[in-house]
């Protein structure tokens, strides 16, 4: 999401560019506040940005290479739009960022803090922030202290704004000091040109006739040149002639020549030099023909002595090679040479000489119209200045006016003295900060008023290094106030100088930095404090720079462990892991490293591996890493992590590998067991838990087979009347028994103990079981609980070794298992039972009636349905008893009993009320529906046939009572009091019948809903 506008946005780009700051180079206050805010908030960028109208430029930056980016990018442009700083904790969360290039992209911005730098014309120019690779948040002293920089980093600019304005009116008059002296150096120059024109043709003059006086000086000595040249040819001529005739005629005299040409010709070069001392070129021309001539010189003596030595046939010999003849063609095309550039410099002397007499008469012309030209733009020039200097007064007084106002407003200390330390200047910013007035301390030392005693000869060393030319530098020092409070100060001089270049002025701009000087104090104190616990660590701790796979850091914990100090482990760089750890540990290095690209935030990835302690010994360590610091692209830079000694315990688990080894198939086979173990108990937990037989039944089979899951198999179990076996619950796909069959047809269940049979063997088998091709074994364990035989557990196998031994001992303790839980579940149904049955007529009993009843009541109002209750008496029942007796008496209820459980439905309910009244609950039934139903029920009565010890006791009949819900009460027990109330009305009316109850008849019942 792209930052709108702020509303201020033309002043505020005016400010930014009134600052001259965009587009400048790196500067070491900015740079230290950005290195400051990484370190102190542990981030890997911190930077100092300035938003322009299209870019966001950055003045410093730390983690990052780029200068700028699109402003519609710039986290900063959302900064400045609000007064507090912008903290983005995490980018992906927050919606104005989480599609920005600068977050999907490089460099991947996670984290985000910063701080709007607000100048004191409230106008927002950038931020000061901090950027992590990672989600995270600042602690609230890490905050106070980016939000401190940044103070310090306006102070910066207002500082730079006041100077420029400073340099600019300094720049203004040493501009206008110099055009007054170039209006002087004019003046000056003018009346000068004027008065020496004439000065100047005289000059002119003689220097023409000089000129002529040294042509004509230059033409005799190139005659001179052409004469010698010539003589020196010709004298090497007559040397050549002379050693010829001494070749040929051997006689002495022909050497005169040659004799006395050594001196000559070299007289002669010698004056060549002299004439031509001012010529170079000339003086290597006569080198190379002084050389040629000794040389030709050197030649001729070997000839002369050849001839003296050997004879003429040698010398002739060496004269017929030509060497002499080479040597005295070039001494001729030099000589040629030199006649003919003397001769041209002859020619140009006589022009020259022509020249020079036109130019003397020229030269008078001129110098009379220049000094009338140069009156006239002397006067010009005068009138031009005396303008001048009255605007420039005014712009003056005007720009003093508003450098004043500009230093006195701006957060920075600005402090001008005298080239001796004397104050000139002294802003309100140091007023406040010192306690005293510019008048209080004007033309006093500063050093004597507010520098330390240890501290004044520093400062006065540095005034005397600026005056001296040093260029300007940066320092802090502290400065006593008013109330004698130390403040420290940062201060950056420079130095003003006058037209002449001589220094003037000393400018100290100064920024208090006591809170963020206590702030890094603090921090650092937070540091040295972490560093102290690192050191008292019972472990090694360590920081990796992957970059120069080198050790940047260690505790001293190392040396416990390796035996190097960390100094030497960090000299050995990146020869740290080649050279200390195990080749097979090594070989797994670069595996280590990817997981550290792959992993993401604070993941700890533990490692463990062999290093080589200074003894030599290997030493087993493990280390837990996090990727400490990233790259700008989000690549693990520097890797944190802990190392401990566990060369103990790996010892001990390589003696207890040794044992383990030894006891490896007792592990399995314990390990067999305790799944076995496992199943069998949750078998038993599951069996346990089934409430009904049926239900347990359905669970066997799924809780048998992963305890033979190589087997087949089956659970029989022994009817009640003991003369069939019947399955209950098979498993797999080759049973290889029958699912029906009499005990006796089983060795196991004649036996009472388990059967094995292999198909390999000629075991007596079982009736039970059927041959297949596919048997290779076969177990009856029969399952037996609390003395009696319930029924038989069958296995068979399609492969030998599945019921082995320890299988068979597993199937009898199954079988005992599930023999004990169907025990209990048949117990448990004969308790169930008998806790809700009558046992004379076989109905339920009171208690059951009155829980079902509440039960159906309430499903019936939930569902708005209708519940019927009849309420039977047996007639003359205490006929029965005093005719018959009692034992008759129970008889016709049995028997009664047994005809209403076959007349109800399976839904319905038959109790016995008490005595020989019995009651039925018949639900989803409506008031008409339960009346006919009494009365067919009354009608089968009737035809019942009850005989007590083979003596019929004659028909029976019984009275009903009918009541519905919610026709005669909301809860049960208003319908039961209806319907005996019916009931009673039966008796009463002759007995045999049924009645329906009615409101008239019984005007006590409630319709309360009772829940």
């Amino acid at each position: 999401m792209q930052a709108p506008l702020p509303k201020n946005e033309v002043a505020r780009l005016g400010v930014l560019r009134q600052c001259k700051i965009l587009d400048t180079p790196a500067e070491k206050p900015f740079d230290e506040i950005t290195n400051l805010a990484a370190y102190l908030c542990g981030t890997p960028i911190a930077l100092i940005s300035f938003i322009d109208s299209d870019r966001q430029w950055f003045k410093s930056k730390v983690g990052l290479e780029v200068t700028a980016t699109p402003r519609k990018d710039a986290f900063c442009a959302h900064a400045i739009l609000q007064p507090e700083a912008l903290v983005v904790p995490d980018t992906l969360a927050d919606k104005r960022f989480v599609n920005n290039p600068l977050v999907t992209g490089f460099p991947h911005i996670r984290f985000y803090a910063g701080v709007p730098l607000i100048t004191v014309d409230r106008q927002a120019l950038g931020t000061l922030c901090v950027i992590d690779y990672v989600a995270r948040e600042l602690t609230p002293q890490q905050l106070n202290v980016l939000k401190t920089l940044a103070r310090q980093v306006v102070r910066q600019i207002e500082l730079r704004r006041s100077l420029t304005e400073l340099e600019s009116q300094v720049a203004r008059r040493r501009e206008l000091s110099q055009e007054r002296e170039r209006f002087f150096k004019r003046i000056s120059i003018s009346f000068g040109l004027a008065s020496t024109t004439l000065v100047a043709v005289g000059i002119f003059s003689y220097t023409n006739l000089m000129q002529l006086v040294e042509n004509s000086r230059q033409v005799t000595s190139s005659r001179q040149v052409l004469a010698l040249v010539d003589e020196v040819l010709s004298q090497m001529k007559d040397v050549e002639t002379g050693h010829r005739g001494y070749v040929i005629t051997g006689q002495e005299l022909y050497l005169e020549p040659y004799q006395s040409a050594e001196n000559i010709i070299g007289r002669k070069i010698e004056t060549l030099r002299q004439i031509t001392v001012a010529q170079p070129q000339r003086q290597q021309q006569l080198d190379t023909l002084e050389q040629l001539v000794d040389q030709k010189l050197v030649f001729s003596q070997q000839i002369i002595d050849l001839r003296r030595n050997q004879g003429f046939a040698a010398a002739q010999q060496l004269l017929l090679k030509g060497q002499g003849k080479e040597l005295m063609d070039e001494m001729r095309i030099l000589v040629r040479e030199i006649q003919n550039q003397e001769t041209q410099v002859l020619r140009r002397r006589s022009l020259s000489s022509q020249t020079s007499t036109r130019n003397t008469i020229l030269s008078f012309t001129i110098g009379i119209f220049l000094n009338g030209l140069i009156l006239a733009l002397v006067y010009h020039w005068i009138r031009r200045e005396i303008s001048k200097r009255k605007y420039v007064e005014r712009e003056l007084e005007q720009e003093h006016d508003f450098i004043s106002t500009v230093l006195d407003n701006v957060s920075a200390l600005v402090v001008v003295c005298d080239t001796q330390g004397r104050i000139v200047r002294f802003n309100q910013a140091c007023e406040q900060t010192t306690g005293y007035s510019f008048f209080e301390v004007r033309g006093k030392l500063f050093w004597d008023l507010f520098l330390l005693p240890e501290e004044q000869e520093l400062a006065k060393s540095n005034v005397q290094k600026l005056c001296s030319g040093e260029s300007s530098h940066h320092y802090e020092n502290y400065w006593l106030t008013r109330s004698g409070d130390r403040r420290l100060i940062a201060w950056s001089d420079t130095v003003l100088r006058h037209a002449e270049g001589a220094v003037e002025f000393v400018i100290s701009n100064g920024i208090d930095i006591t809170e963020r000087k206590r702030a890094e104090e603090a921090l650092l104190e937070k540091q040295r404090l972490i560093e102290q616990i690192a050191e008292a660590s019972p472990n090694v701790l360590y920081i990796y720079d992957l970059s120069i796979q080198s050790n940047i850091y260690s505790n001293r914990q190392v040396s416990a462990v390796l035996g190097y100090t960390s100094q030497e482990i960090q000299e050995m760089g990146s020869q740290f892991f080649p050279s200390l750890m195990h080749p097979d540990d090594f070989v797994q290095l670069p595996e280590r490293m990817n997981r550290f690209i792959a992993a993401k935030g604070s993941d700890v990835i533990e490692t463990e591996y062999r290093m080589k302690h200074a003894d030599g010994q290997w030493r087993w360590l493990i280390s837990r890493d996090i990727v400490f610091t990233r790259d700008a692209d989000g690549n693990p830079q520097q890797i944190l992590g802990t190392a401990q000694d566990i060369t103990t315990r790996k010892q001990a688990e390589e003696a207890l590998q040794a044992a383990n080894q030894q006891l490896k198939n007792w592990v399995g086979e314990l390990e067999q067991s305790s799944r076995e173990i496992t199943l069998l108990s949750e078998m038993s937990d599951v069996l346990q838990a089934c409430r009904t037989l049926t239900e347990a039944y359905g669970a066997i089979a799924s809780l048998i087979q992963p305890l033979f899951p190589h087997a087949s198999g089956s659970v029989l179990i022994i009817s009640a009347s003991r003369q069939l076996v019947e399955a209950v619950a098979t498993w797999g796909s080759e049973l290889s028994s029958q699912q029906m069959f009499a005990p006796d047809e089983c060795w196991a269940l004649r036996r009472g103990r388990y059967h094995f049979i292999e198909s390999t063997c000629t075991g007596i088998r079982c009736h039970h079981f059927h041959n297949s091709p596919t048997f290779k074994e076969s177990l009856c364990v029969p399952m037996m609980a609390q003395g009696e035989t319930l029924g038989l557990l069958y296995l068979n196998a399609t492969e030998s070794g599945q019921l082995n031994i320890t299988k068979q001992r597993l199937a009898v303790t199954v079988a005992e298992h599930i023999a004990m839980a169907l025990a209990n579940l048949i117990l448990r149904e004969k308790l169930h039972k008998q806790s809700i049955r009558d046992p004379l007529t076989g109905l339920f009993n009171r208690r059951y009636l009155e829980e079902s009843l509440i039960r159906e009541v309430h499903r019936a109002a939930r569902n708005q349905q209708s519940l019927g209750i009849i309420m039977l008496d047996v007639d003359h029942f205490k006929s029965f008893n005093d005719t018959f007796g009692h034992e008759a008496g129970d008889s016709v209820l049995r028997e009664l009993g047994l005809f209403l459980s076959k007349q109800i439905r399976e839904s319905d309910i038959a109790c016995r009320y008490g005595g020989e009244e019995l009651t039925l609950i018949l639900p989803e039934v409506s008031l008409e529906v339960t009346r006919q139903r009494a009365e067919q029920i009354r009608e089968g009565v009737k035809h019942l046939s009850v005989q007590h010890r083979r003596q019929p006791l004659g028909g029976i009949t019984v009275s009903l009572g009918v009541a519905g819900f919610p026709n005669h009460g909301l809860t049960g027990k208003a319908v039961i009091q209806a319907a005996d109330a019916a009931l009673y009305q039966a008796k009463a009316q002759g007995r045999d019948r049924t009645i329906v109850h009615t409101y008239e008849e019984s005007p006590e019942l409630g319709m309360k809903y009772e829940l």
